[in-house]
């Protein structure tokens, strides 16, 4: 599952309030506030390549996971960022599952599925997750993320055989 638009839709007053349920330091507060401030419309979104970003963007889902490992009890849980899995050998439990998570997102944290990303799939058919489908006994990246990876080495190759890069500075790459 994915949420649609994550990071230009998470609420300002949301996130404001769960981070002071932790941090008790006014200063921090008001410095946290104004970092999130500077970010989307004035009440919505992150601020984009600020690195408070993901740090924030983590703290906003916190609570969700909570609910789901705490109220709802659901263990086989993953999530990076905007992207989660559940896992289960019931589908019916799954698409309820799936229900429970879209109303608790809306209605706590103002958020929305992406409809598109939104799956259930068999193991059979792999999982799509973070860039890559993950099966059983073996992970398959997406042709065009391998055809960039490629790329960027073959660039870096050429930039060492031409003296613009040194060995050290190829590593911090890899």
């Amino acid at each position: 599952m994915d949420i649609k638009k994550y990071f230009s839709s998470i609420n300002h007053e949301i996130l404001n309030y769960i981070i002071s349920r932790k941090i008790k330091d006014r200063f921090i507060l008001e410095l946290c506030k104004i970092i999130i401030a500077k970010g989307g419309n004035g009440t919505i979104g992150l601020p984009i390549g600020n690195l408070t970003s993901q740090f924030f963007a983590n703290v906003y889902l916190d609570v969700f996971d909570h609910f789901i490992k705490e109220r709802l009890r659901i263990k086989p849980y993953i999530r990076y960022m905007d992207d989660f899995c559940f896992f289960s050998n019931w589908k019916p439990h799954l698409k309820d599952l799936r229900f429970i998570v879209a109303e608790y997102l809306e209605n706590n944290l103002s958020l929305k599925l992406k409809d598109s990303a939104t799956l259930i799939n068999s193991k059979m058919h792999g999982l799509p997750f973070l860039g890559v489908r993950i099966f059983s006994n073996m992970v398959r990246y997406k042709k065009e993320n391998f055809k960039r990876s490629y790329q960027k080495l073959k660039k870096r190759e050429w930039e060492y055989k031409n003296g613009l890069m040194d060995i050290q500075k190829i590593e911090i790459f890899y």
